[in-house]
């Protein structure tokens, strides 16, 4: 049987160094759902690159408990942070960029909102939280202990303002002649890489030209357009890939 995995935030764990002290939804999975008993083991993983080996050792009604019996702590070992920009797509494909993008390992995910971008971002705190919550699930189930930073959504220009002067930026654009592959044989592996990726139909003229103003540089994926989730996840797991992420 693969041993359970658990998110839990460094500050239940910082609490007390020996043990941790789980809430009522935690207790009732591992008691009720998982049917766990005393001396079971348990992997946590703390969302910052902390991850915990633990056993049951305290199951009363609605309240379980670990001690923790080892402890790693993941370092960065030259990682290339990736961080992907996506225009908000409408329905259920939000959620799944989310799921997949924390599974192929961004660092960062921003959700962002363009001319053509259909979704009325209302409640931007409730849906961050919604996505955070997606994001731990994946990290649960793929075994990745840091977890990726989900923005609250943010106008287009906002974010171009707010972007990283030194990294490597790039957008998709079905318009230019240029592959992903040719705009990465730059030589140097970057620090960090941000890409964008416009809603369905693309980014306006405008707003390529504003990204370039703010240095990306443009990449189409050939003759084939992809729906912006898509096009997302296929981005990222190419830069994790050429990265080594």
């Amino acid at each position: 049987m693969t041993k359970p995995r658990i998110h839990v935030t460094s500050d239940v764990i910082s609490h007390d160094p020996d043990s941790i002290q789980l809430d009522k939804w935690q207790s009732n999975y591992l008691m009720n759902v998982l049917r766990l008993r005393k001396g079971d083991p348990v992997t946590v993983f703390d969302g910052e690159g902390g991850e915990y080996g633990a056993v049951l050792f305290e199951t009363e009604e609605k309240k379980a408990a670990l001690r923790i019996v080892t402890r790693s702590k993941a370092g960065k070992n030259g990682h290339v942070e990736i961080t992907c920009a996506v225009a908000i797509p409408k329905g259920k494909k939000m959620p799944l960029a989310v799921q997949k993008l924390t599974e192929i390992g961004v660092a960062r995910i921003v959700p962002v909102v363009t001319k053509r971008t259909v979704v009325e971002v209302k409640e931007r705190g409730a849906k961050k939280d919604r996505w955070t919550k997606i994001a731990v699930e994946a990290a649960k189930q793929c075994g990745r202990t840091v977890l990726p930073e989900i923005a609250e959504p943010v106008a287009l220009q906002t974010f171009f303002e707010a972007c990283d002067g030194g990294a490597l930026k790039l957008v998709a654009h079905e318009k230019t002649s240029r592959s992903l592959k040719e705009v990465l044989e730059r030589g140097q592996a970057p620090a960090s890489v941000i890409f964008l990726i416009g809603p369905e139909g693309g980014l306006e003229a405008s707003e390529v030209k504003a990204a370039e103003a703010a240095g990306f540089l443009p990449f189409s994926f050939g003759r084939t357009i992809l729906r912006c989730e898509t096009a997302a996840i296929a981005a990222a797991a190419i830069l994790s890939y050429e990265f080594g992420s």
